[in-house]
């Protein structure tokens, strides 16, 4: 073999070795700059505008679970009261009142004024006869009648033991004082009664007569009784606790011993005292 000609072949191999070997290196260092320039190639960040701080709302703190008050029971309803017309109202129409002429109206006022005269008369009459029909109003002293004036009047009780003229079986019964004035000189007569809690006579009447301003005994003042009373301890014991229940005594007076029952005119009347002697 001629080694001239094989010498160029060989060299030749060797040639497109070392450039294939090249390209090699070369694609390397392609691949190399391109990897390295992808790595450098870096997105650029974005930024928005900055969100400004702002400090934490505070907590919102809860109230605190208030007892529950207990429910009140709903109100009872009730019914609106009816009204009822006044005086001042227009009567309907169905009611006319009555109209009144000039006379009538004259009359009337006379009437009335009529009734209140004799109403103040009459308050003025009793006052004068000493309060007449009320028996537990107290007496004024002195007091002034027809024939005489009396300074005192005392009402009492005592025991029916060792009394005559009294009824048999009384235990206890109404009693009473009288006194004329000093400036009493007239001459009369007395009549005088006792009463029960019923309004009924007790007895018999008591008659006293006075000459020259002095009774029978020669004095200012007598002393006399009824002829009949309680009957039992027990019922006097509890006489005074009612004052309803109060006896009364009642005075009449004339101008003679001998006068007629239509002469006699009432003194006073007044209740018993309970106060024993």
């Amino acid at each position: 073999m001629d080694n001239s000609k094989s010498k160029p072949a060989h060299s030749t191999l060797q040639q497109n070795d070392v450039l294939e070997e090249d390209l090699w290196d070369i694609e390397d260092t392609w691949d190399e700059d391109e990897i390295a320039a992808e790595g450098t190639t870096e997105t650029s960040p974005v930024f928005s505008d900055p969100i400004p701080a702002t400090d934490p709302a505070p907590p919102v703190e809860e109230p605190e679970a208030q007892p529950k008050a207990p429910e009140e029971p709903s109100p009872v309803e009730t019914p609106a009261p009816t009204e009822t017309p006044t005086s001042q109202e227009t009567p309907s129409d169905g009611i006319k009142m009555p109209h009144l002429s000039g006379i009538e109206k004259i009359g009337l006022s006379v009437v009335t004024i009529l009734f209140l005269g004799l109403s103040i008369w009459g308050y003025i009459f009793l006052r004068q006869q000493n309060n007449l029909g009320d028996k537990e109003i107290a007496l004024e002293f002195p007091l002034q009648g027809k024939h005489l004036t009396l300074s005192n009047l005392e009402t009492f009780w005592v025991r029916a033991e060792g009394k005559s003229g009294i009824k048999i079986g009384a235990v206890v019964i109404p009693a009473a004082t009288l006194v004329l004035a000093e400036e009493s000189k007239q001459s009369g007569s007395l009549r005088i009664t006792f009463y029960n809690e019923d309004d009924t006579s007790v007895g018999d009447p008591v008659a006293i007569s006075f000459t020259n301003g002095q009774f029978p005994n020669g004095k200012k003042s007598i002393s006399f009784s009824a002829s009949d009373g309680f009957h039992e301890e027990g019922d006097y014991s509890s006489y005074g606790v009612y004052r309803e229940d109060l006896w009364h005594i009642k005075i009449t007076e004339a101008g003679t011993v001998n006068a007629s029952s239509n002469d006699f005119s009432q003194l006073l009347e007044t209740s018993v005292k309970p106060v024993s002697k």
